[in-house]
């Protein structure tokens, strides 16, 4: 979702202060206006409630906006329209106009209109490859596209920190909240912390005090199942609560098959493998492990096939300024604990230092030797001790 610096893109309302960078975004449009006619335009807008714009932003930089407005007429009934889209020429073809475009549609849905339309000229076909990319329909020869949206209703959690400054991230229905991963780092705060997953609620609350005082501004990276993963790096209102929306964009699947040699490195155990992917996140360089996929069993001849998000399409996972990494761990099926690694055994373009680049398909089957987690006195099947082989470890 947020490339090239995926950690600070922000999607927000427009203020008059960006008046400038979206009179120069529009010129790319074809329309242009002055800095100043353009401000008067934002500042009419905020009487409206039938009319919104978003900004996109990367470090503070203003690279890309999208005007939604809600209409109604007899021949139709109520609806929504884009009346106006664009990205920086720079920054195309990156997720930033998906991501514009989730959040206009979020607005129509929870205003309870059940189409968005959206018109475009002839001439325009990068945008129409665009727009049936995301699902929308041309519906006339005049181009003009439709697309059904899901009306998402968000409540409360109803979860009491005890504290009256908090920020609600909110999910939309479609959100297993039971599994989702949500880190963050308050502004002041010596560490960063977790928010511990749980069923069958639509959004989580965060304390924003630091010792006792309300936190100047909120780091957060938050991933779903079946979703990309999205940051928020954002200050803090000082008076009121925050609340903020998590929109899932979309991200595929894809399998990885492999062979574990070396299986004596197991100590006998029958063992199951998760993956889980790392990111690190800017200017700090956090490193974050999200679990990710589903576990399998490792069967009898040391083979395996795990399906996991295709991670390498993901614009902060991804991201080549600071890129993720794919790890495969063996755990104790009754206990939960890491047994061992699964390193790759040949040195090649696919191995990092921990594990695996990150990549949108893998050879047909890739060869893996355990790591032990751990060089612990362990026992195998029959009880007797087994005494760890310093070479177990691996040089990782």
């Amino acid at each position: 979702m947020l490339h090239p610096a995926p950690d600070r893109l922000v999607v927000r309302e427009v203020h008059q202060e960006d008046a400038e960078a979206v009179a120069r975004l529009s010129g790319e449009l074809g329309y242009s206006a002055t800095p100043d006619l353009m401000k008067q335009r934002i500042a009419s807008l905020q009487s409206l409630t039938d009319r919104i714009v978003y900004v996109a932003c990367v470090a503070e930089e203003v690279v890309g906006w999208i005007e939604v407005d809600a209409t109604s007429n007899l021949a139709s009934g109520p609806r929504a329209e884009i009346s106006g889209l664009v990205v920086s020429s720079s920054l195309r073809s990156r997720g930033i106009g998906r991501l514009l475009v989730a959040r206009a549609e979020q607005w129509a849905a929870e205003r309870r209109l059940g189409t968005m339309l959206v018109r475009s000229r002839e001439s325009r076909e990068a945008a129409h490859r665009f727009y049936l990319r995301e699902g929308y329909l041309r519906t006339k020869t005049s181009a003009v596209f439709a697309k059904a949206l899901v009306l998402l209703l968000t409540l409360t959690a109803g979860i009491s920190l005890g504290q009256s400054h908090t920020v609600e991230i909110k999910f939309p229905a479609s959100v297993d909240s039971e599994r989702v991963f949500l880190r963050y780092v308050l502004s002041g705060a010596p560490l960063g912390n977790w928010v511990q997953p749980r069923p069958g609620v639509s959004s989580y609350l965060i304390s924003t005090m630091v010792e006792g005082r309300r936190a100047a501004g909120i780091r957060a990276l938050i991933y779903a199942p079946g979703c990309a993963i999205q940051t928020l790096d954002v200050p803090l209102d000082s008076l009121h609560n925050d609340e903020y929306e998590f929109l899932c964009v979309p991200v595929g699947n894809i399998s990885i098959t492999g062979k574990v040699i070396r299986a004596d490195r197991l100590y006998g155990r029958h063992v199951r493998l998760r993956a889980r992917i790392i990111v690190r996140w800017a200017p700090d360089d956090v490193v974050a492990p999200i679990p990710v996929g589903d576990a399998v069993y490792l069967a009898e001849d040391g083979r395996f096939c795990l399906t996991i998000p295709d991670f390498a399409r993901d614009p902060l996972a991804g991201a080549p300024a600071h890129p993720g990494e794919l790890q495969i761990w063996a755990e104790d099926p009754a206990s939960g604990d890491m047994v061992a690694q699964l390193v790759p055994s040949e040195s090649s373009e696919l191995k990092t230092r921990l594990g695996l680049k990150l990549l949108s398909e893998y050879p047909s089957e890739i060869v893996f030797t355990p790591c032990a987690a751990q060089l612990t006195q362990t026992h195998d099947r029959e009880g007797f001790a087994v005494r760890p082989d310093r070479d177990d470890a691996c040089d990782r």
